[in-house]
């Protein structure tokens, strides 16, 4: 938690897991109808991509309304933080790693340790020894390593579920949102004075404030929303040599909206942004800055105004 809030660029979380061969989506330390509609739809339609990549399903964390987690990793991050996040349970189990050896459909215990025999020179059992323990008298010890067979694969194993994950973990960070800013346009208006105008876009999937929470302040009397769960983006102007007399140094934007269709709290993926500066001392030029916690740093060419 500390990580995340001193990194404010996060746009997701995955908290991998083992085991059992799905994902855990939200919500999940809450009431399933306390949760958002437009940002479940938004997850349910980003976790296609893992039964489609992975051929596992996506799982709610969270499915009764009292008699759920409290206190989870993704939940803290969503309510808190604004972001997604996922819990991929690794390793459905020996299925995925040995072939059904009599074909009957299932993979008996009897075939798992044939199979660790003969293939892995039985590096995953320990055959049952005898043992006088302490407290409890004679004993025997033994049976399956379960870290590394069940829990997690074999060693031998791992790259592949690995392999398998890193598609849709890089589909999951590609969808985030990132700025675009087009070149500052610079029309004279007389006596030493000029407007500089600059748009700013958004072009990912998800909007700047990665879902409908990010949104989610304080309003204000005047209808504005302050200290919001995502810092909203700005827009910075640098320019020596003139002076700013129409509009601020830095604006603060709305957030921009992403291409999903399925988020309401933000409609525009762009804005645009007017100053009018007026000559002073030394060479005149323009840069503009935009930024966000959550889409980056786009910055434009110096541009000499004359």
């Amino acid at each position: 938690m500390e990580f995340i809030n001193g990194h404010r660029n996060i746009t997701g979380i995955v908290h991998g897991h083992t085991s059992g061969g799905f994902v855990y989506r939200l919500p999940s330390a809450s009431a399933p109808t306390d949760f958002p509609a437009e940002d479940l739809a938004l997850i349910e339609h980003l976790g296609t991509e893992y039964t489609r990549t992975t051929g596992r399903p996506v799982r709610p964390s969270s499915t009764h309304p009292t008699n759920h987690r409290y206190g989870t990793l993704i939940s803290w991050g969503y309510w808190d933080q604004g972001v997604i996040g996922w819990v991929p349970e690794y390793s459905p189990g020996p299925e995925a790693w040995m072939p059904d050896a009599d074909g009957d459909g299932r993979i008996s215990e009897l075939e798992q340790y044939r199979f660790n025999q003969e293939t892995l020179g039985g590096a995953y059992f320990s055959e049952w020894t005898p043992y006088e323990h302490p407290q409890l008298g004679a004993v025997e010890i033994g049976g399956w390593h379960a870290k590394f067979w069940g829990q997690n694969p074999p060693s031998e194993f791992l790259e592949e579920e690995c392999r398998q994950q890193i598609p849709w973990i890089l589909y999951l960070l590609e969808q985030s949102p990132m700025l675009e800013l087009a070149p500052p346009a610079i029309r004279p208006l007389g006596e030493d004075r000029w407007e500089v105008t600059v748009t700013v876009r958004n072009t990912g999937l998800l909007p700047t404030s990665i879902t409908d929470r990010g949104t989610v302040g304080r309003r204000l009397p005047d209808g504005r929303v302050v200290q919001q769960v995502v810092r909203p983006p700005w827009v910075r102007l640098q320019h020596p040599g003139l002076e700013v007399v129409e509009g601020s140094e830095r604006v603060v934007l709305d957030h921009l909206a992403g291409s999903n269709p399925y988020l309401k709290a933000t409609t525009e993926r762009e804005r645009t942004v007017r100053w009018v500066v007026r000559g002073a001392a030394g060479e005149r030029a323009v840069r503009v800055t935009a930024g966000s916690e959550k889409a980056g740093t786009a910055r434009s060419d110096w541009v000499v105004v004359r």
